[in-house]
């Protein structure tokens, strides 16, 4: 089972269901730079990955229509 942080909630649209996640971008970062990082790894590489994630996200907000990002 997993745990979700923010705002869930599902949209239809042509017989399909999309779970929408909304969550703070401080909140989305610590959940993404965790799921593509072990805790293991040296610190300066988690920096470096999270200022990675930081800028994708930024640049990519709002490039999904009316979400900002997509998995």
């Amino acid at each position: 089972s997993y745990d979700y942080y923010g705002l869930m909630t599902f949209k239809v649209s042509g017989g399909n269901i999309f779970p929408v996640n909304t969550v703070e971008l401080e909140t989305y970062l610590k959940g993404v730079v965790a799921f593509e990082m072990s805790n293991s790894f040296p610190i300066e590489a988690l920096k470096a990955q999270a200022v990675s994630a930081r800028n994708y996200t930024l640049v990519n907000l709002g490039s999904h229509g009316s979400y900002d990002l997509c998995d």
